[in-house]
């Protein structure tokens, strides 16, 4: 269950929107080569991350599993956005309200 957890959280980090609203989905070696500043990071890391995948014997997804983990993600990042919104707006009311008590 740890991994499934771990999957749609790298997943609803890893959207990438730009100014059309066009999604781009980067698999974790690209977004690893975009993270790493030197060729020797990156397969320190790579190798790091392939040890770690073999040891917790990480299950091969099919494409169905993985695009439905990625529409719960989708789901999970606008909802946890949605609610970062409303918290801030939240935030700002009560902040003005402190203020206008002074």
């Amino acid at each position: 269950m740890g991994y499934i957890i771990r999957v749609i959280l790298f997943l609803a980090v890893n959207r990438v929107t730009n100014a059309f609203q066009i999604q781009k989905y980067y698999d974790w070696l690209e977004q690893l080569e975009a993270v790493c500043k030197t060729i020797e990071d990156y397969k320190i890391r790579k190798k790091k991350i392939l040890k770690h995948i073999k040891d917790e014997k990480y299950p091969d997804l099919t494409d169905d599993e993985v695009n439905a983990l990625r529409a719960v993600a989708m789901s999970l990042y606008e909802r946890t956005s949605s609610e970062l919104e409303k918290s801030i707006n939240l935030f700002k009311d009560i902040h003005k309200t402190l203020v206008r008590r002074r």
